[in-house]
């Protein structure tokens, strides 16, 4: 028996109640799910006295986190909350966080998730193009939403719930979620994504993953980034409980540490960058964390980077995965799971597509090319999302209709090669796209802010990898008035461009690379 199929057996035994039938597997109830405010509702019958989210020291249970919810959706929809368009979320990272993006869904509208350190430049953009009916927010965020939005004060008072719109309308093909990732234009984009491309995603995963109502789940990115789809849903599905990472906690790897230990956290994601300061931090402590997935993403992995880890525990308990996956596929597309045996290996390699997707390299006329060489990976299946927000060209462009009745596919612009049966490396951009500690950047949005300065004549930007730095940007200016420094230049693009350090950097400042 492999330890894969051991683990998951115990977890089952292990949730069989005083009558010795075991618990129905998650999976099944979740398969049928129209929806996810469906799904919800069946996990808040199932589980209402778990705790469903923590924060801080606020702990709320799946009855306690519903009331909430429709606490908020009711106050969405009295302000004026539109099924037709979105709703933004701006708000700290909190228990009400997770709430207000369950509300939004339960008024049949879609959540676009505001980070509340993105540049007001750069929100008002995507305000701009998301055209939300309300934005749900606090009264000390709401300075940042422009005048005309309606908003919701999550810390204010709330309306009665009273009688919410049914929800047997929202489906599987609903939007529920738009994430606004950088432009080559200079220009975020919004990308969409269905209530079905989510529910999938979890479906497929259960054999591989075995997620069960014991799991304790770190909600440690910023909502904004996708993975906190995994990380909020994942929890959410399953009855499991969603720890939320305040910011002074993710920018310490010390306190990240601690808390992991403390809340017992079962499963954790991380981008590489993140992973290896926790590395660091626990090579000096006895202790074993209760970890049982580590799921690593966002950039590309480096296995050597490992032996601390695995030196310590193994490489069984918890396991490391890595997967792949742009947002337009909906968080994951691959799926790796490492072995200690992978930590000489030299590619970055990101396993095989998840179940129900399929893998396509192809040339530039989106030919297939010959086994072996290195083509664009184009993704084909239902993660692939509903498109860009109100970009048709992009969308042309990048979700195309393949030939011989392959259907359609998502032009990822990475160039991968098989390396084995099920198995793929990663081998870079054939733009000039990078990934910068597990956030997505394009040169051409920095050179744009560059050069709409006044004290710039011209600018040209580049990414180089840097020791200890990892991949960085390097601008090339030609000032146009005198004084121009490195630390003004940052300074000022600063209110127009979010941060590339990780959340697990100390600085966030103009001192990031």
């Amino acid at each position: 028996m492999t330890s894969d199929r051991a683990d998951l057996l115990r977890r089952r035994v292990a949730l069989r109640g005083s009558s010795g039938r075991v618990t129905p597997d998650p999976v099944r109830s979740l398969a049928g799910a129209k929806s996810l405010v469906e799904a919800f509702a069946e996990t808040v019958t199932a589980f209402p006295e778990r705790d469903a989210v923590r924060c801080g020291g606020r702990s709320l249970t799946y009855r306690q986190l519903n009331d909430r919810v429709n606490a908020l959706a009711a106050a969405v929809l009295a302000r004026g909350g539109d099924a037709s368009r979105p709703v933004g979320v701006l708000l700290e990272r909190s228990a009400d966080m997770v709430a207000a993006a369950v509300a939004v869904l339960r008024t049949g509208s879609s959540y676009v998730p505001l980070d509340p350190a993105t540049p007001p430049a750069r929100l008002a953009l995507i305000l701009e193009d998301a055209a939300p009916s309300v934005v749900i927010t606090s009264r000390e965020l709401a300075k940042s939403v422009p005048a005309g939005i309606p908003v919701v004060y999550a810390d204010g008072e709330l309306p009665a719930p009273g009688d919410l719109p049914d929800a047997t309308g929202i489906g599987r093909d609903t939007r529920a979620y738009i994430i606004f990732t950088s432009g080559t234009t200079g220009r975020p984009k919004g990308v969409q994504v269905s209530h079905g491309n989510v529910l999938r995603l979890f479906h497929v995963s259960e054999p591989l993953y075995g997620f069960t109502p014991d799991d304790v789940w770190s909600l440690f990115h910023t909502f904004a980034f996708d993975v906190s789809v995994w990380e909020m849903w994942g929890a959410l599905l399953y009855g499991g409980c969603v720890v939320v990472v305040e910011q002074e906690v993710a920018k310490d790897p010390r306190a990240l540490w601690e808390l992991l230990a403390r809340e017992r956290v079962t499963m954790m994601s991380q981008t590489p960058t993140a992973f290896n300061q926790l590395i660091a931090e626990d090579a000096g402590r006895s202790e074993r964390l209760p970890l049982r997935r580590v799921v690593l993403a966002g950039e590309a992995l480096h296995f050597s980077d490992l032996r601390p880890w695995v030196a310590k525990y193994g490489d069984a308990q918890p396991q490391l995965i890595n997967q792949y996956g742009p947002t337009e596929t909906t968080v994951y597309a691959s799926y790796r799971r490492v072995r200690e045996a992978d930590l000489a290996q030299s590619r970055s390699l990101i396993g095989g597509p998840l179940p129900d997707l399929g893998f396509l390299l192809v040339d530039d006329d989106v030919h297939e090319v010959p086994p072996g060489e290195i083509g664009e990976l184009v993704v084909t299946g239902p993660g692939v999302t509903m498109g860009y927000l109100a970009s048709p060209e992009l969308n042309r462009e990048r979700f195309v209709e393949l030939p011989h009745g392959a259907g359609r596919g998502y032009r990822t612009g990475d160039l991968v090669q098989q390396a084995g049966p099920g198995d793929y490396a990663y081998h870079g951009r054939k733009d000039d796209q990078v990934k910068i500690r597990g956030y997505r950047v394009e040169p051409g949005e920095v050179e744009g802010a560059l050069r709409a300065l006044d004290s710039l004549a011209e600018a040209a930007v580049t990414a180089r990898d840097l020791p200890q730095l990892g991949t960085s940007l390097i601008a090339y200016v030609v000032p146009r008035t005198p004084g121009v420094t490195a630390v003004s230049l940052r300074e000022q693009l600063a209110a127009a461009l979010p941060p590339t350090c990780s959340p697990a950097c100390s600085s966030h400042s103009t001192r990031c690379p």
